[in-house]
């Protein structure tokens, strides 16, 4: 039967249980102490949780508990900020520069190597115990996040990296749409990790170094006289800071990843995830190639698709660079006396400039272009065309493919079907489809002369 109750009605029952849930396993767990408590039956080690109340409430009215929850907080907050932006700002130097990453490699090795209470013993010499726990801090979350960061910017897709420089695309368009969501789940684990150990080794800091207005020193202080509540206390404290600062900060990242600079030609959202959005639409055309659009772009998406073919046309007349082995595998088709026909989901203009911009026009009899079938790619309808163009059985015909869409359509036509891959590695679909799989075309030319094809 249908829900017809309001969705807002919904939605606050759905939450209302998710914090009866939370509700009842914090019961669970404050039974567990207060059992645990009763157990061991002696204050000076386990107080019970209304014991650690009391204190933290007669703390809160002193001015003192105020000031060093502060003063604890800055510290650690600073120390946490201060490493992870040099993090960030080092592993793209590094990504940029290899040289670089050498020469930070042993530090990282380091860092992960030596023990936290021997940096907190050499600096508390060195330095004194003021800004003991935000060197501390510092060092613990600067190699994570540096680490993190700089495999998350290795990972970034290479056909996109390609495209990118091919279209010449501004290194902040690069950073969002091809480095940021490659960096993610590398940011994402890594800041996880390093908020966590930032409140465990900065108070630790503070513990050993005890300066003036520190949670640290107080928690010192409750262990030389044997206060258990103010223990209890003072860590309840902790994490409550933590959980509040590990709040912003999260906020924070998701804000980041969330936000989508607008395309300025366009004035228009850019797809969130471009390689999703590139590669499902390639070898699209007429309709299929709108309805894929209007999928990850609002508003029209002919106006969309118009101005991204001026924009094309614009950097395609300053020249078209050419796939590995273009030109040396149509020379031997030429060679061998085999017909050629270029078969594109793209406007027939493009595809001619292209031709010409390229040099490779003089190679090819003639050329198929979306707009020319009734249906494009994944339908067979531009190659069958193009078969029928060079007076040829579809099934004598080699389809060479780089887009899923264009090998799902050569394979519907019933042609010999090579993929060779530019932005998107081949799916196990897209593996069920074709002939074979090439690096480049300077290996179809092999195959092709040891009649593999």
């Amino acid at each position: 039967m249908a829900d017809f109750r309001n969705p807002i009605s919904i939605m606050m029952q759905n939450k209302g249980k998710i914090y009866v849930k939370k509700f009842i396993i914090l019961l669970f767990w404050l039974g567990v102490w207060q059992i645990l408590a009763m157990c061991v039956d002696n204050f000076l080690l386990v107080v019970t949780p209304l014991q650690a109340l009391r204190a933290l409430l007669t703390l809160a009215g002193q001015v003192e508990f105020w000031r060093s929850a502060f003063d604890s907080l800055w510290r650690i907050a600073f120390g946490f900020l201060l490493g992870a932006v040099l993090a960030l700002l080092l592993a793209a130097i590094s990504y940029r520069y290899p040289l670089a990453e050498e020469v930070l490699r042993p530090f990282m090795v380091f860092c992960k190597a030596v023990p936290v209470a021997v940096f907190a013993v050499l600096l508390l010499i060195w330095w004194g115990s003021s800004m003991l726990a935000v060197a501390i801090c510092f060092l613990v979350v600067f190699p994570n996040i540096y680490l993190n960061t700089l495999e998350g910017l290795k990972s970034a897709d290479r056909g996109l990296l390609e495209m990118a420089e091919v279209f010449r695309l501004p290194l902040g368009t690069q950073f969002f749409y091809i480095y940021r969501p490659a960096l993610k789940p590398f940011l994402l684990s890594a800041f996880q990790l390093s908020l966590g150990m930032c409140w465990k080794s900065g108070v630790a800091a503070e513990v050993i170094g005890t300066p003036s207005h520190s949670i640290g020193g107080a928690l010192y202080l409750a262990k030389i006289y044997l206060d258990t509540a103010d223990l209890f206390a003072w860590t309840a404290v902790i994490v409550v800071l933590s959980v509040f600062f590990e709040k912003i900060i999260f906020y924070g990242i998701e804000v980041f990843f969330r936000w989508e600079p607008a395309c300025k030609e366009l004035g228009l959202p850019l797809p969130p995830d471009m390689a999703k959005f590139q590669a499902g639409g390639r070898g699209l055309a007429g309709d299929n190639l709108r309805r894929h659009v209007a999928q990850y772009i609002p508003g029209d998406p002919q106006k969309v698709l118009d101005k991204v073919w001026q924009l094309a046309d614009e950097r395609f007349a300053q020249g078209v660079p050419c796939k590995l082995g273009l030109k040396e595998l149509l020379s031997t088709l030429e060679d061998l006396g085999m017909p050629r026909i270029v078969a594109s989901s793209s406007p027939r203009n493009m595809i001619e400039m292209n031709l010409q911009t390229s040099g490779t026009a003089r190679y090819f009899h003639d050329v198929v272009s979306g707009t020319e079938v009734a249906r494009s790619k994944p339908a067979p309808d531009t190659f069958l065309l193009a078969a029928e163009k060079l007076h040829t059985n579809p099934k004598d015909c080699l389809v060479l493919e780089d887009s899923f869409n264009g090998v799902r359509a050569g394979r519907a036509a019933g042609c010999v079907t090579v993929m060779v891959p530019d932005l998107m590695q081949p799916t196990d679909e897209i593996r069920a489809l074709y002939t074979c799989c090439c690096k480049d075309l300077l290996e179809v030319r092999v195959l092709l002369l040891a009649g593999k094809l």
